[in-house]
């Protein structure tokens, strides 16, 4: 297994059994801008001891954390197919992510449901806002 491999591209995310559509949302929006996705990882390569240390922004706190986590990734039980987040090819990053975020949030089930914003938020540091449309029925 490789921490990266080849160029990080939108086809490198699959959800997996998990609810975080809106976190692999957010995953797959950073795989446009070259260099964001590895500006979360603080371990910049394969680590053979398998400790990875990754950033995210804590919003209330108003700073970036260091989440450490280690490659053992949660499998389909009898298999060893990665239950949430699935690789493409031999690289790890996708799952390692998502193991900082659950770990970040508390759990993995922590991470069924959520805003896509968020995920973007807690990546980049960057302020993030939803704005919305308020339509009224107009009378013909």
């Amino acid at each position: 297994m490789k921490l990266f491999q080849g160029e990080i591209e939108p086809a490198d995310v699959a959800q997996g059994q998990l609810g975080d559509c809106w976190l692999m949302t957010a995953i797959v929006c950073l795989t446009e801008f070259p260099g964001a996705i590895q500006s979360c990882f603080l371990t910049a390569e394969f680590n053979p001891r398998g400790r990875y240390c990754v950033r995210l922004y804590c919003a209330r706190e108003k700073q970036f954390k260091e989440i450490v986590v280690d490659n053992r990734i949660p499998v389909v039980k009898g298999t060893s197919d990665p239950a949430f987040a699935k690789p493409n090819g031999r690289e790890m990053w996708v799952m390692l992510l998502e193991k900082a975020f659950a770990k970040f949030v508390g759990s993995y089930a922590a991470l069924d449901g959520g805003y896509a914003l968020w995920g973007l938020q807690a990546m980049t540091g960057d302020e993030v806002a939803n704005f919305a449309l308020d339509v009224k029925d107009e009378e013909t």
